[in-house]
């Protein structure tokens, strides 16, 4: 059985800001833009499109050295509003399963494609750079990859494909030379789905396996889109970790005197962390927000698929225990310069009656 059409995708997302301003990018982008929009097979409701849709620019072709070999993949960028830059490998399908497991084998975390990923994307930086709102210096990245299979050279069925292609397809999955346990086969093709019954979508938590003939999107931008919501996840539970830190710091540093007595101490660390808490209260709602997948059966499978392959909700709920933590904090550091200034007040109160003694003894005199 030879593989007709296909491709291979390897995704490189990156955190690059708080916000990209996508009019912006548009306009410094010119002709070469275009408005990503989900192409469905499947019958779905005409809502069912991302509420500020992300921009997408064709780059052509690059030539990147891998292990040995030079490899030809079109390059594709694509700006989500949330602040996130995803640039799409994309390499022609080989012409059998056992060559698409070699270059699984080679791509699946590849250092030297990270690398030269990262070069394209300081390459192409300065194109986007004016878009980017309060851009953010970070190496954060997510990858995935995506083997995606048209047509073979026979028409055959989703349950055939999984059945006489078992193995084959789970080692593609995991990137692994040697036949698998038929445990780890199971595991690795557990998240499968299937709408009609010639296609077939096999989800893992870096890569998935496609086979669609009519050659529809909508599952690798879903795909996309979560590897993107991981990415930002990833971002501000790191930064609330480090910003929780410094406030231990700071709660377990004692002031200078002067600096008790009128709370500043404590009101700046505060009002940063109350800032960094809407921050990220904003990017959970522009996430939410973004892509409603309410309406559409097929591509919310495959969105819960990738969900708990990628565990977001445990990082949701890790964000949002952390939300809380810091919000006990911020009472405690309100209360704390809520009593110094008390404190203050009655300290002010008690000088004054201490004054106006003697100057009654004096006057009454």
């Amino acid at each position: 059985m030879r593989i007709l059409t296909g491709n291979i995708v390897a995704f490189h997302l990156y955190e690059v800001s708080d916000t990209i301003d996508l009019k912006l990018l548009q306009a410094s982008w010119g002709e070469n833009t275009t408005v990503s929009r989900l192409v469905s097979r499947r019958p779905s409701p005409e809502y069912l499109q991302f509420a500020n849709p992300p921009l997408v620019r064709e780059l052509g072709e690059v030539l990147l050295p891998l292990c040995g070999k030079d490899l030809v993949f079109t390059l594709k960028v694509k700006a989500f509003d949330f602040g996130v830059i995803s640039l799409a490998l994309s390499l022609k399908a080989p012409p059998t399963l056992e060559e698409m497991l070699e270059l699984s084998v080679l791509l699946s975390g590849s250092s030297s494609l990270e690398a030269s990923s990262r070069h394209l994307l300081e390459g192409i930086r300065p194109q986007f750079a004016p878009a980017l709102i309060k851009p953010h210096h970070t190496n954060l990245m997510e990858d995935y990859l995506v083997f995606y299979v048209q047509r073979f050279d026979e028409d055959i069925q989703a349950e055939q494909l999984l059945e006489e292609q078992r193995v084959m397809l789970a080692q593609i999955l995991r990137g692994e030379k040697k036949p698998l346990s038929r445990a780890e086969q199971s595991e690795a093709l557990r998240e499968v789905i299937s709408y009609y019954q010639d296609d077939l979508a096999i989800v893992n938590w870096n890569t998935s396996f496609i086979y669609d003939r009519e050659g529809s999107s909508e599952h690798i931008d879903v795909l996309e889109f979560a590897n993107s919501e991981l990415l930002e996840l990833r971002y501000y539970d790191g930064l609330m970790d480090r910003e929780m830190d410094r406030i231990y710091d700071t709660a377990q540093v004692i002031p200078h005197w002067w600096e008790f007595w009128r709370g500043g101490h404590f009101m700046l660390a505060s009002q940063k962390l109350m800032a960094l808490t809407v921050d990220v209260i904003e990017l959970r709602d522009q996430i939410e927000n973004a892509l409603k997948l309410t309406g559409d059966l097929y591509s919310a499978r495959i969105y819960r698929s990738i969900s708990r392959r990628l565990s977001l909700r445990e990082w949701e709920d890790s964000l949002d225990e952390k939300l809380k933590m810091a919000h006990q904090i911020y009472g405690m550091l309100i209360d704390q310069v809520n009593t110094s200034r008390a404190t203050i007040m009655e300290l002010i109160v008690i000088i004054l009656i201490a004054l106006e003694i003697p100057v009654f003894f004096i006057f009454s005199h």
